[in-house]
């Protein structure tokens, strides 16, 4: 039983990325991506690293309570941040104990009414959870948020497929010219 006590605090401990880096990733994806207004963005990453951090986990759940007994020291400790100490494994177990909603609506109390965005909000949130949940062998998008290179290897993987797919196009279009340039010769 100790064994696997210390073999899931491993996996809890060493699992880099950690959250704090793959949410930076996912924001410079998620502005690029959408041509978000930067403020915004940062605004939810905020609120959802804050939601992270301020999380205590009370659970039942006997392997919940293993995670519990290296999470909460954590986010009691002033000194250390639950996002710069975790990765994704731990977050995968504690997500469906954060409370987003509730987080959104004290985020909202402060902020410019003109500026809400609900579906900005919830396509940041739902995109950040599919990451977060997808399989990192089969999601491209998953891979560049959740690599330990900040998605170096997913961003060289992408153009070298982009690179193929331009010869491949460049084939054609010598195909076709030639094909044309035969149908010319014969009229």
């Amino acid at each position: 039983m100790n064994d696997t006590k210390d073999e899931i605090r491993r996996q809890i401990f060493f699992d880099p990325p950690t959250i704090e880096d793959a949410l930076k990733n996912y924001t410079s994806w998620f502005v690029a991506q959408n041509q978000a207004a930067t403020l915004e963005v940062l605004s939810l990453t905020r609120m959802l690293s804050k939601c992270i951090n301020q999380h205590t986990l009370d659970t039942n759940n006997r392997q919940e309570m293993i995670l519990a007994s290296v999470w909460n020291p954590v986010q009691q400790d002033e000194s250390r941040k639950v996002t710069q100490t975790f990765g994704r494994v731990a977050l995968q177990a504690i997500w469906k104990h954060l409370n987003l909603v509730s987080s959104r609506r004290k985020s909202e109390i402060n902020a410019d009414p003109e500026a809400d965005d609900e579906d900005l909000a919830d396509s940041f949130f739902n995109l950040f959870e599919s990451a977060l949940f997808a399989s990192l062998e089969e999601d491209s998008f998953a891979r560049l948020i959740w690599n330990t290179d900040r998605g170096k290897e997913e961003l060289t993987r992408r153009a070298a497929q982009r690179r193929a797919d331009a010869a491949q196009r460049e084939i054609v279009r010598k195909d076709e010219t030639q094909r044309l340039s035969h149908i010319e010769e014969i009229d």
